[in-house]
């Protein structure tokens, strides 16, 4: 009996895993939704209980590794700096998301990517990277966000503000709906 349970259970925690995209909810309540804007608004995983606020992610205009200007994102730096609306899409076929920030600096290349030294900047729709959302236990708060097959999770550089990915820690993100 006890390993029928647990396989089933197994069976359901891995369902939920695998269609992660379709069961995190947003901060209002509502599944998340192909099309809609959201700000997004970040917290740390370290230091439980209260959560570290760190801020909204938005984006900036810096010089790459590649000595070419990129839009990559950061945390906003005060509480009164709000955060760049995103816009999900859903990738049906790899059952993840591609996430478009409005507003580029430079037109068509507004989706978030993980680039190969694992920043997170703004690139075209082509070169973007898919995205899985996996909830947090709560509707759509703990939320953390990682590349689409692989381990390397939304994180911040502590030293600086700038987002990145890494597979040793993340931090958690919230779906707030866009003004």
């Amino acid at each position: 009996m006890k390993k029928w349970v647990y396989a089933s259970l197994s069976v359901l925690m891995i369902g939920g895993i695998m269609n992660s995209p379709s069961m995190v909810s947003a901060a209002d309540g509502d599944p998340l939704q192909d099309g809609k804007s959201y700000v997004l608004k970040t917290w740390s995983t370290i230091g439980i209980p209260g959560f570290q606020y760190y801020g909204f992610v938005t984006k900036q205009v810096s010089l790459g590794a590649d000595v070419k200007r990129w839009e990559f994102l950061r945390l906003t730096n005060s509480a009164s700096e709000k955060g760049t609306p995103v816009t999900l899409e859903k990738d049906s076929n790899n059952d993840c998301w591609r996430m478009k920030m409005s507003s580029p600096y430079w037109s068509g290349y507004d989706y978030i990517t993980r680039s190969g030294k694992n920043n997170l900047y703004l690139d075209t729709k082509s070169e973007s990277t898919c995205w899985q959302i996996n909830n947090g236990n709560q509707e759509g708060y703990r939320t953390k966000i990682h590349e689409y097959g692989s381990n390397q999770y939304w994180d911040k550089n502590y030293a600086t503000n700038w987002m990145e990915t890494g597979d040793i820690e993340a931090i958690y993100v919230n779906f707030l709906p866009a003004p």
